[in-house]
């Protein structure tokens, strides 16, 4: 109970390392330059956390790998605080530098800590964790929204306020009972490829479009629509009420899909993203810019299920993958964050800003087609092949150990 409490605290602290710090930089002088280069410096920094959480979680433990997420995401609000009157482009580097460690550490401890729910059930984990995860991000843009723009702090109010989230986060993890399984770090067996999963070269390579698609709905798309709507209480609204569309398809989603289910369902509704991004090429106003959301919004929610649930289930194919966990984690975060780089790189020397339409809905477009052709590659996988399903059942149900030291398939 206390490990999904916390787990909810991630998604508010996630929320406001990445997007609320991402409007405070804009707030300042609305270059989308300094907003790029902040999330340039985040992205670079995630494998690195990732890898030293894989180093911790293997020599120390789990929990001690939390805690120094919380610790960086602490360090990163209060260097916020101290700059925010005169930010400088090398405090923006550090500031989101520092929040990329955070968030790497935070990801693979959470994915090595809950791996006993995870193997061999994948849709029923991802798609609980949607629906909660949803709840959260349902509640915070408004609450933050409105902090924002009705106390006279603002955002310095927000952030303090999320130190005490981290604080508590820490605490919670102290009192958590989180399993440990000493391992060691095999960063050679991991960049094997294909080594002893045969579909490592596909999950390199879908994890990398993933981070071409993930780069600009990341980075640019909450300020396209924050120059829309014009105040952040109006953009919280906004992403509010998509979020309650997500909170009902997720409960649907948790009921009604099965394993196959949910890759044609990913399928069918990257498809219709696609559709409405090549509409949004044609008519671009905010109407229409509406419509996308909502096809967004599907999109992501599928996607937080199927996508995640078929990567994982390409890592449960290697036959050694009880001890590779932390490995994985930093081999998806190595190549999810080299996508996300390159989009912001090729933008930061365009200097692309907001008002420049035709650059606008080329991207836009890019967002809609991305999630295909990352499909086309992960449906040429055994998990997407239902004649190989039960070759790798045979895998998952192996007698291996897990954290928790029970077989992977009990």
């Amino acid at each position: 109970m206390l490990w999904n409490l916390n787990k909810a605290l991630f998604t508010v602290n996630e929320i406001v390392i990445t997007t609320f710090i991402a409007f405070f930089i804009w707030s300042q002088n609305s270059d989308l330059r300094l907003i790029l280069i902040f999330s340039l410096a985040f992205f670079a920094s995630v494998p690195i956390g990732s890898l030293l959480a894989g180093l911790i979680i293997g020599n120390i433990s789990s929990k001690m790998s939390v805690i120094l997420a919380n610790i960086f995401q602490i360090v990163q609000l209060m260097l916020v605080v101290w700059l925010s009157k005169n930010l400088q482009l090398a405090d923006i580097l550090i500031i989101g530098a520092v929040g990329g460690l955070a968030e790497g550490l935070r990801n693979t401890s959470i994915m090595t800590i809950d791996v006993d729910k995870r193997v061999g059930n994948n849709i029923r984990y991802f798609s609980e964790d949607t629906f909660f995860s949803s709840i959260a991000k349902l509640i915070v843009p408004l609450t933050a929204g409105y902090i924002v723009t009705r106390l006279s702090s603002g955002y310095i109010a927000l952030f303090y306020a999320n130190i005490f989230v981290a604080i508590l986060s820490i605490t919670l993890t102290t009192f958590s009972k989180i399993p440990h399984l000493p391992s060691k770090y095999e960063l050679k067996a991991i960049f094997t490829i294909p080594g002893t999963n045969p579909d490592k070269p596909a999950l390199v390579k879908g994890t990398l479009l993933e981070g071409l698609t993930e780069s600009i709905s990341i980075t640019i798309l909450p300020i396209i629509l924050l120059s829309f709507v014009g105040t952040v209480f109006n953009w919280s609204i906004l992403n509010t009420a998509l979020l309650l569309l997500m909170v009902l398809m997720s409960f649907i989603f948790k009921e009604l899909l099965s394993s196959i289910g949910s890759k044609v369902a990913y399928n069918l509704t990257a498809l219709f993203f696609a559709a409405a991004s090549i509409f949004l090429v044609a008519q671009y106003n905010f109407i229409v810019i509406a419509v996308f959301l909502i096809a967004k919004s599907l999109m992501d929610l599928v996607k937080s299920v199927s996508y995640d649930s078929s990567v994982q289930e390409i890592i449960e194919e290697d036959r050694v993958q009880y001890k590779l966990h932390p490995e994985y984690q930093f081999l998806t975060d190595t190549f999810t964050s080299i996508g996300r780089i390159l989009p912001i790189i090729l933008l930061l020397l365009l200097n692309v800003q907001p008002d420049n339409s035709l650059v606008m809905r080329f991207l836009f477009l890019w967002i809609g087609i991305m999630p295909l052709i990352t499909i086309s590659v992960l449906g040429k996988t055994a998990i997407f092949t239902q004649e190989k399903e039960e070759e790798i059942k045979s895998i998952r149900n192996d007698d291996i150990p897990t954290l928790s030291g029970n077989p992977a398939g009990s």
